[in-house]
């Protein structure tokens, strides 16, 4: 059995969903695994609350260069990057809230 190579990322990619990244004015499209996944956050009384964390997975050099605020669509949804975490393996995943 081939041992599983990140060389090309590509191959992993080409059956992901396809969104729009990046500032207005040069914003492209990129392959990315979106996600809506629920999350808990804590008050200031130590209950959990249970949130949505909208988030994509996609290629590390696509995200290159974006920052907190830039727009991000999915399916026709508008959304601002919180912050962007590389797992340093090539592929990054990146926090998104509704804008």
């Amino acid at each position: 059995m081939p041992i599983p190579s990140f060389d090309n990322l590509d191959i992993y990619f080409n059956d992901w969903d396809t969104v729009l990244i990046g500032p207005a004015e040069s914003e492209v499209s990129i392959k990315a695994i979106f996600d809506n996944a629920d999350g808990q956050i804590f008050e200031d009384r130590g209950a959990p609350v249970i949130v949505k964390q909208p988030m994509i997975t996609a290629k590390s050099s696509d995200v290159e260069g974006l920052a907190k605020g830039h727009r991000v669509s999915v399916s026709g949804t508008e959304y601002k990057i919180k912050f962007i975490e590389d797992s340093g393996t090539g592929i990054s995943s990146v926090f998104l809230t509704k804008a």
